[in-house]
């Protein structure tokens, strides 16, 4: 900004050598700059938001409120394609419940899925715990069946298992599925 002020300034003074140009031109020019600069990214976002908001919505929940779920969120908020709206986090650290991350409540524990996915009209489980155990797999997945809600798994790349994105984004073939390790 105060390189391309200065650039105006002195291409001002060559031209006309300051006659009949007040010096108020030269801060005012920075002034209107930075204006112009922010007001056009905020509209840009305003826009973009208000895109976003029109499209028609699935509900989703993330199980896992670490860093996996936190990545995950962040991405499906700039992703122009995704269909879910995420309504909430579950975990199973006490202290995490109650807590926000990025705007999203941390509302339970694993064991009140069925009655949270219920109770919210979820369409969508997305499972972001990399780290999980067989055993606790096998927990989660029996509360998501109990749910009969589709649920996916975030794989250890991070990236979602076969076919998350083709055939779920606009469409529900199933009432859930089963992992597939």
């Amino acid at each position: 900004m105060v390189v391309g002020t200065a650039v105006s300034a002195f291409s001002i003074f060559l031209a006309t050598r300051l006659v009949a140009v007040p010096t108020s031109v030269f801060p005012l020019h920075g002034v209107l700059l930075v204006g112009l600069l922010i007001g056009s990214r905020i509209g840009y976002r305003l826009f973009r938001e208000r895109r976003r908001g029109r499209r028609k919505k699935g509900r989703m929940l993330i199980v896992g409120a670490g860093w996996a779920g936190n990545m995950l969120l962040k991405d499906l908020e700039w992703d122009q394609k995704t269909y879910y709206e995420v309504v909430g986090f579950i975990d199973d650290d006490a202290a995490k419940k109650g807590c926000e991350i990025q705007g999203v409540r941390v509302l339970d524990r694993c064991s009140a899925i069925p009655k949270l996915a219920r109770f919210l009209e979820i369409d969508l489980i997305l499972i972001a715990i990399p780290s999980l155990s067989r055993a606790k797999k096998g927990v989660i997945v029996e509360y998501c069946k109990s749910a009969r809600v589709p649920f996916r798994f975030l794989s250890p790349p991070f990236g979602f298992e076969a076919s998350f994105w083709s055939g779920w984004r606009h469409e529900h073939r199933q009432t859930y599925s089963s992992p597939s390790h």
